[in-house]
């Protein structure tokens, strides 16, 4: 290693990328068979600019913005930082996550029953499999969410169920109720479209593959033996805020808002007519620099404020399309400056939604082997290139 001789077969390498609601992040990581853990050798994100964005596709132009600033980071000075870490290495892969609202996760469940036993086999897997997709893309078209095409970037099984017990391969067994959970994934074309255009670019040799990042965020915590038999997922970015819910190990429901922290920090900065950047400053936990500023109006202003973003947050956790009430147990996942913040609020809006009480997790870089990583969803997408981009399908 570190440049001398070839690099092992069991060596990979790959540009992690992470696209979020209002910044893109992007990492070279190399995985070796055995490690528990990847090494990220370099890592680079580009942050849009907190702007009053009415229009969605003006976000779209600056996420596209910063998706070609990266990979062009990558040409300028990760290839660099690769070559003085290994030259032997090669990047082969390119794996890209898109969080909402620029991907749609949708898992729909097909059920086939006959009152006489049957043969579960590969033709009758495929054939619910597909009617499964196809209920997936129309109700993700029903929404009428995007506005430039979508995409397919996820088209996977996550669950079979023989006679109600989970299988995990198929080889002809019998049964007389068979139940299929499959996801499917969409993204908006045009960010697609710049991803490809910025692999070609920069390294035409590698292979793109694609994810929601909740799909990636659920297979990860699977991954790590966490308790995920019964859980909310939160993923907040600048710009969204995606809930998930999970049953009985099998992701169920996906659904998002157009409102995440940067969203909040201009809500604050026009009501109490402050910088964005000081109502940011905020989110972080500096309160006491907030409270100093402002006039008791102002403050009771901002209280208001949080009192509605929890309303809204607790108004989103009723509307996943479950019948139940949100699960107790809750994996939040935000930028590490936030997460307090944001753990106070999202444990009000849950008592708010159910009346109960809820317990709930940070997803930090704690939770993985050789989490020294500042950059969390990039970590957690190193972790998957680390696990062959599997999902154990385990419950």
């Amino acid at each position: 290693m570190f440049g001398f001789g070839e690099a092992s077969k069991s060596d990979r390498c790959a540009a992690i990328v992470d696209i979020g609601s209002g910044s893109v992040g992007i990492a070279l990581v190399h995985s070796k068979v055995g490690a528990s853990a990847p090494t990220i050798v370099w890592s680079h994100r580009e942050h849009a600019l907190i702007k009053d964005v009415t229009d969605i596709q003006a976000t779209v132009q600056q996420i596209n913005t910063a998706l070609i600033n990266v990979f062009l980071e990558l040409g300028a000075t990760g290839r660099k930082a690769l070559k003085s870490y290994d030259s032997a290495l090669q990047i082969e892969t390119v794996q890209a996550a898109i969080a909402a609202p620029w991907s749609y996760t949708v898992t729909k469940t097909v059920n086939f029953t006959d009152e006489h036993p049957f043969t579960v086999d590969d033709e009758l897997i495929e054939s619910l499999t597909e009617t499964a997709e196809k209920q997936a893309v129309a109700a993700i078209e029903e929404t009428e969410m995007h506005t430039q095409g979508l995409e397919m970037v996820i088209d996977a099984t996550i669950n079979t169920r023989i006679n109600g017990y989970n299988v995990t391969r198929i080889n002809d067994q019998t049964g007389r109720h068979v139940a299929i959970a499959h996801t499917s994934a969409l993204a908006e074309k045009s960010i697609l479209d710049t991803l490809r255009e910025g692999v070609d670019k920069v390294v035409p040799q590698a292979k793109v593959t694609t994810f929601s990042f909740m799909y990636l965020y659920y297979c990860m915590l699977k991954n790590q033996h966490l308790d995920v038999a019964e859980a909310c997922l939160i993923d907040i970015t600048s710009e969204a805020t995606e809930v998930a819910i999970v049953r009985d190990g099998v992701l169920q429901h996906v659904t998002h808002a157009p409102y995440g922290t940067y969203t909040l920090a201009r809500e604050i900065a026009s009501a109490c007519v402050i910088p964005k950047e000081e109502a940011y400053t905020y989110l972080k936990g500096g309160a006491s620099f907030i409270d100093e500023k402002l006039s008791e109006a102002a403050q009771k202003q901002l209280a208001a404020i949080i009192s509605t973003y929890e309303l809204k947050i607790a108004s989103l956790f009723k509307s996943t399309g479950d019948t139940l009430s949100i699960p107790k147990t809750v994996f939040l996942h935000t930028d590490q400056f936030t997460e307090p913040f944001f753990q106070e609020h999202m444990q009000n809006a849950a008592a708010e939604a159910t009346g109960g009480n809820h317990t709930i997790h940070l997803v930090t870089a704690k939770l993985l082997a050789g989490g020294e990583a500042d950059d969390t969803p990039i970590l957690l997408s190193a972790h998957f290139f680390h696990r062959d981009m599997n999902c154990d399908m385990e419950v």
